[in-house]
């Protein structure tokens, strides 16, 4: 059974008016631009968050949170992320049994309905950007690692933190991976420079959804 240390911030209800569109076309988000944001991910980063639906589901909870999406990520063990996050010993395995272990679980009798939480919104919000702003090609798992391991109160950052004594390793190495692909295909911005900035406008979409979750509590 779990602690009951589940992700602090509530789901998304359908009818949330937010400046983030989601990127997978549920039925339960706000229409408006969907389709091109959805085409701004990868075919990889697409199933890893589909994927990650599914794991929110089967672990029976309400919400998606970042922790179901790295689970998502790690489904996908051809991609570069998972092979650095795999040499961190997080598995797919490693990884759903803390998750099991310590985020209980939220689902309601007769509840089949799955949002974002809060955090996973924003995870994903910053995925997007970060892949913007380091002139990617398409929102992959690799920034979806980085958006999620940014939410500090999401409940990816403590199973990594749980599994891993140096989770700021896995940052490192995986930034260092994305460079040497980056310059490979001709990049000149580095990327730590791309990522500082993006970091900085996170933190008005950090502002903006903390302010809406304290008027839906």
């Amino acid at each position: 059974m779990g602690s009951g240390r589940g992700e602090p911030s509530g789901c998304v209800p359908s009818d949330a008016v937010m400046s983030y569109v989601c990127p997978l076309s549920c039925s339960w988000c706000l229409t408006g631009d969907v389709v091109a944001v959805f085409e701004s991910f990868t075919s990889e980063a697409r199933v890893s968050i589909e994927n990650g639906k599914g794991a929110a589901r089967v672990l029976r909870s309400n919400c998606v949170g970042t922790e179901h999406i790295l689970l998502g990520v790690l489904h996908d063990r051809s991609g570069m992320s998972c092979r650095i996050l795999e040499e961190f010993g997080l598995t797919a395995s490693s990884v759903r049994r803390e998750i099991e272990r310590t985020i209980s679980p939220s689902v309601t009798e007769g509840g089949a309905h799955v949002s974002f939480s809060l955090h996973a919104r924003s995870a994903l919000e910053a995925a997007r950007l970060m892949a913007t702003l380091m002139r990617a090609s398409g929102v992959g798992n690799e920034h979806l690692v980085l958006g999620v391991m940014g939410e500090i109160g999401g409940g990816a950052v403590r199973v990594v933190s749980d599994l891993c004594p140096s989770p700021g390793k896995i940052r490192a190495d995986l930034l260092s991976a994305m460079a040497k692909e980056d310059s490979r295909s001709g990049g000149n911005l580095a990327i730590d420079t791309r990522v500082a900035a993006v970091e900085e406008r996170l933190q008005a979409i950090e502002r903006a959804l903390n302010g809406r979750e304290g008027l839906e509590s």
